[in-house]
């Protein structure tokens, strides 16, 4: 068995591409789900923000 990588470059460059995919996939599908797990709460924190200063300023 001879080593492949050595002989055989483009198979060191599709591994090391499909890795570089494979990790900024990763990373987009923890960024999606972070960003729909943080960003309604946060909508609903600064409406009830807005809703509260709206309420003093009638009083």
């Amino acid at each position: 068995m001879k080593p492949i990588f050595s002989e055989n470059p483009t198979a060191v460059n599709v591994l090391s591409i499909a890795g570089i995919i494979s990790g900024v996939h990763m990373f987009l599908i923890v960024g999606f789900l972070g960003f729909i797990f943080i960003i309604p709460p946060a909508i609903i924190f600064l409406l009830s923000l807005i809703d509260i200063s709206n309420h003093k300023a009638q009083q």
